[in-house]
């Protein structure tokens, strides 16, 4: 296999995973946990909490693990074509850097 499509895969597998966090951490699980619990008050303010804080880090885990492939597409392209860019490695695994 061609060394530029493995690390443009590895890139798109990075930028992939990372947004996958990025949105997980911002789904409204503390609510969902809450409701099915049926918690009230002192319990349910300490289970959000909880959730909301370990959501923050994945939230920040999923942006460091997209952060350095999107930094090469942003010095690469610039940051007009930063989006296309991305958007474009997100669907297809392909860079403008590929052969």
């Amino acid at each position: 296999m061609n060394p530029v499509r493995v690390h443009v895969d590895r890139a798109a597998m990075r930028v992939r995973l990372g947004l996958g966090l990025f949105i997980l951490s911002w789904l409204p699980i503390a609510q969902f946990v809450i409701a099915a619990a049926g918690l009230d008050a002192g319990p349910a303010q300490a289970v959000r909490a909880i959730i909301w804080g370990v959501q923050a880090i994945i939230g920040l885990i999923g942006l460091f693990i997209a952060g350095r492939p999107v930094a090469a597409v942003v010095r690469h392209s610039g940051w007009k074509q930063t989006p296309r860019v991305v958007w474009r490695l997100l669907r297809s695994g392909t860079a403008p850097t590929d052969p």
